[in-house]
């Protein structure tokens, strides 16, 4: 059996009978319902693929992603696109 096959075979299948109790979770945060967009579909993908509704996390890490997407274009930007953030 190679590596591919070993994964393959400890997937295991979804359990969607916790999804209403994830549903009702992550709408009883402190903010509004759905007011997450996107980031709440791949919570409850998380939490249905952990198999838990509350999943334990462990070592965290912040992970930070920046893009132009046009704005320095528009002259709306403190400095010219040459010059990139400065990070303390």
């Amino acid at each position: 059996m190679n590596d591919i096959d070993s994964v393959v075979k400890a997937v295991a299948p979804v359990v969607k009978l916790i999804e209403v109790e994830i549903r009702e979770h992550l709408d009883d945060l402190t903010k509004p319902r759905g007011s997450l967009g996107r980031l709440e579909d791949f919570a409850l993908r998380y939490y249905l693929a952990t198999g838990t509704s509350r999943p334990r996390f462990g070592k965290k890490r912040i992970i930070s992603f920046a893009g132009d997407h046009g704005v320095a274009a528009e002259g709306v930007s403190a400095y010219p696109k040459e010059v990139p953030p400065r990070w303390s």
